[in-house]
This record gives structure tokens, sequence and C-alpha cells, in this order.
């Protein structure tokens, strides 16, 4: 994280505010861009959470090439942190059908159309990225077991692809996730 970032809170209106400018900075682009939000930045969007300490976004590799220049240009002036993740490729894993269960977020833009990563791919990205504030995340996100069921959810684990050399710290993070998770989800 930039120095500059260190601190910082998003709130909501922050963040609408951010996808605002970014909408504008798109202006006259043939098709529109495709975000699909992740972790906190659902949360906060979604109002179960107030701040973010940055704003995650899944792209498609070409919405990526299009929007790198933008970003940069809000991250400096607005002194934010924003990261995308091309195509899925997430720091450790490839997760890589997150857009045929996305759900889209009830945001209009001119040049964007804003997406929510479903209620499971929300869960796997959080247990995969192994933070103790994951858990309390997921435990305010989803309310019991039938609204993310353990089989799916597993299914979905075994479609992710490992970075290579990371299978056995993710299979790790998966399976200590699920178990603190799913013995205090009732």
């Amino acid at each position: 994280m930039l120095p500059h970032h260190e601190g910082k809170k998003l709130y909501r209106d922050d963040m609408l505010k951010l996808l605002r400018d970014l909408d504008a900075k798109l202006e006259g682009m043939q098709r529109k861009v495709r975000l699909y939000g992740v972790g906190g930045t659902v949360m906060v969007l979604s109002n179960i959470r107030d701040a973010s300490k940055d704003v995650d976004f899944i792209v498609s590799f070409n919405d990526f090439r299009a929007l790198s220049g933008h970003i940069a240009e809000l991250e400096r002036l607005q002194q934010v942190r924003i990261d995308l993740f091309p195509d899925g490729d997430m720091p450790d894993y490839k997760l890589g059908e997150y857009p045929l269960h996305a759900q889209k977020a009830p945001f209009d833009f001119k040049n964007l159309e804003l997406y929510y990563l479903d209620k499971i791919d929300f869960v796997l990205t959080k247990a995969l990225a192994g933070r103790f504030d994951d858990v309390e995340d997921v435990l305010h996100f989803v309310s019991s077991r039938k609204e993310v069921p353990l089989d799916i959810l597993t299914q979905r684990y075994h479609k992710i692809v490992p970075n290579p050399g990371k299978e056995a710290e993710l299979k790790s993070k998966f399976d200590k996730f699920v178990n603190e998770v799913y013995s205090r989800l009732k």
C-alpha cells in the first residue's frame, strides 16, 4: 500500500463518488465496462459494513487495459487504493467462473456495469484470503448455512486454479476458514 493510502477509510458515498468519477472518465467508450465487486467493496456498497480500506474489482483483461490509466489517476487524485484483478487473477489463485454467478448491483451508470460476486464466491474469496477479519465479515454477510451451502462452496473451491506452489497453503486456509465459519453459522 502506498503511504498516502494508509489509514484512509472509504465509506459508501466515497465509493459511489469514485464510481461516478470513473464513469465520467469513460465517456465516449463504445461499450460498457463491467466491474465485479469483491469483499469489503460489496459489503460497503450493500450497507453491511461502514467502510473499507480499499476498493476491489474483478474485470476482464480488456476492461483492465481500458481502466488502468484512469484507475491510477483516481488513486492519485482521491488518495485511495483501487485493486483490479484482471480475469479473476487474485493474488494466489484464479477465480474463473465469477461472471456466471454474479448479481447486478442496484446502481446505474452510463459507461459502467456494476456486479457483485454472489454470496458463495464472496465467501470463497474471503476464505482464501485467510485473514482473521474475514471470518467476521462473512458472519455479518451470511446468516445461515443455507445461504452458502458447504457442498456448493466446496465445489467452487475445487474450480479455482491455484498459483504454482500455493495449493497446500490455499487448502489450509480454506479448511481452517470453513471450520471456523460453519461452526458458528446456524
